[in-house]
This record gives C-alpha cells, sequence and structure tokens, in this order.
C-alpha cells in the first residue's frame, strides 16, 4: 500500500496497544517465575528483589525502543513528546509490576520500597535522549540513502568509503549499540560476536526466558507451541517460515555465533563484518515484529 494510504494515527496505535500488552503479559510472567523460583528455594532476599527491578528495567527499555522507533516511522519530530506519549504509556505498567510483585516481597523483607526506585526513574529520565537518539539516526539515514559505501575497497580498512552514508542505516538499534563501535574501530570479531549476543539477548528479553543456544531457540520458535511466533501458523507455507528461521537462529548459534565466543582466530575483514552486522540486524527486527505468546500454545 502506498504510504499515503497508510492511517499513520490508527496504525500507531494498534502498535502501542501491541507493545504495552505483550510488555504486561511477560513482565506478569517473569514476576510470578522469579518469585515462585525463589519462595520454592526458600531464597527470598534482596537479590529477588533486585532481580525483579533489573528485569523490569530491561523490560521497559525493550518496550521504549519499540514505542519511539514507531512513533518515529509514524512522523513525530519532537523529542519530549515522544517521550512524554512512551512515559504514559510505560509508568501504569511499572508501577502496577512494583506494587504487584516487588513491594510485598520488600516489606517481608524489610526492605524500604522508595529505594527500589532510582533504578525505574533513572530510565524513565532516559526516555528524551533515547529519543532524541533515534530522531537523529533516522533523519541522517532519510537524508543519506545512498546504497554505494559498503566497506570493502580497502578491507583492511573498516572505514573504507565513509560507511556511514549508507549501509549503517540498514542496522537495528540493538546491533548499532552492541556492535558499531567495536566495528569502527576494526575490532571485527568482537562486533560480529556481540550482534549475534544482542540478537539472543532481544529474545531473552521479549520471553523472559533464561536459556541460551539451541535450547533457547527451539523453546521460543518451535512451530508446535512457540513463544514468539514470526509467521502465520494458520497455513502450511506459515508452519515452514516458523520452523526455517528457528533452524536459521540454530544455525547462527551453532556456526557464528558459538565459534566467534570460543576462539579469538578469525578471518574476518570489513565487508564481511559489516555484512554480518546487518544479517544480525534483520534477525532482530523479525524478533522484534514477532507475535508474544504466553499460553504456549498452538498460534
Amino acid at each position: 500500500m502506498p504510504e499515503k494510504m497508510i492511517d499513520k494515527p490508527k496504525a500507531l496505535e494498534a502498535k502501542e496497544r501491541l507493545v504495552v500488552q505483550e510488555t504486561e503479559r511477560s513482565l506478569e510472567r517473569v514476576g510470578r517465575e522469579i518469585t515462585r523460583a525463589a519462595a520454592a528455594k526458600g531464597t527470598l532476599s534482596g537479590g529477588t528483589v533486585k532481580r525483579l527491578v533489573w528485569t523490569l528495567v530491561e523490560q521497559l527499555e525493550t518496550a521504549a525502543n519499540r514505542l519511539i522507533a514507531a512513533h518515529v516511522k509514524a512522523g513525530a519530530f519532537d523529542a519530549r513528546e515522544i517521550a512524554t506519549r512512551v512515559y504514559s504509556k510505560l509508568d501504569p505498567i511499572s508501577n502496577h509490576f512494583l506494587e504487584s510483585h516487588v513491594k510485598r516481597i520488600a516489606g517481608e523483607l524489610q526492605i524500604p520500597f522508595e529505594s527500589l526506585r532510582p533504578e525505574v526513574t533513572r530510565f524513565f529520565d532516559s526516555l528524551t535522549d533515547r529519543a532524541t537518539v533515534a530522531l537523529a539516526e533516522y533523519r541522517r539515514v532519510e537524508t543519506k540513502p545512498s546504497m554505494e559505501s559498503y566497506p570493502g575497497e580497502n578491507k583492511n580498512e573498516p572505514n573504507a568509503q565513509d560507511p556511514g552514508t549508507g549501509w549503517e542505516g540498514l542496522l537495528h538499534p540493538a546491533i548499532r549499540a552492541s556492535a558499531l563501535a567495536q566495528y569502527r574501530d576494526g575490532h571485527w570479531r568482537d562486533a560480529v560476536l556481540n550482534a549475534f549476543i544482542a540478537v539472543f539477548d532481544l529474545v531473552r528479553s521479549r520471553t523472559a526466558l533464561d536459556l541460551d543456544g539451541e535450547r533457547l531457540v527451539t523453546r521460543v520458535f518451535s512451530a508446535d507451541r512457540p513463544i514468539l511466533v514470526v509467521a502465520d501458523l494458520s497455513t502450511e507455507s506459515g508452519k515452514n517460515d516458523q520452523v526455517g528461521f528457528m533452524m536459521v537462529m540454530e544455525g547462527v548459534f551453532r556456526g557464528i555465533r558459538n565459534p566467534k565466543a570460543h576462539s579469538l582466530q578469525h578471518d574476518l575483514d570489513g565487508l564481511e563484518s559489516a555484512q554480518y552486522l546487518v544479517m544480525a540486524s534483520l534477525l532482530a527486527r523479525r524478533v522484534d515484529e514477532a507475535q508474544l505468546r504466553t499460553d504456549g500454545g498452538p498460534a
């Protein structure tokens, strides 16, 4: 559909509802899981409370990034207005989680409840800065759309042909934050490793699962009982897409992330490293856009 035919306000509201609902469900599930696990082991402690707060902030950060990106794509241009809107969506979620899962345990352990708020407050204080960065990046990409600036003319120089004017615009925010600085410094192994670690971190953040590698991938993307759904599972083609994405993620862990984590030896150059970062960004975007299911049942 041509862009002018898209009802951007309605699309934005739908995206906001989706992000809010997914964040609420994910936090509710992880809150119960953390509390139950600690109670079953008899280890309810200040560490349990800190883990709950850290989990809350992590989930809020993921939700904020998705909401800010949605506003920027919808044509918003004022960072403060974006931040205010995102705050209005996430603050009630934060308060509910703190009241439901943190306050009671903190009271039982005689931990001052207000002492737990600074971490959350710092996150909300960062919203305007996050929106400012997102807007600046969007404008940079829009004004420099050239795709002729891939690195590789001189494979020993990561910034050959000024890659900042083209291919970096393809990078997912999580990949840009975790890997681009290393890439620009010529640390190509670290850049590629960090990029794919960021993809798996994103999966964990959206699902609140404490797993890694193939166990994480098969649990999250299985076509039978998926947690993140990347395709229409009511069709055979959709099921194949779901299974195919799961296999791609398994292959990434076996063939890219794991080997890079266990050896300092590599034959990467600027061009190949950039291609890996773009690949990681594609995977991260599909994880971002996947439908979160909390019942673990068929989609």
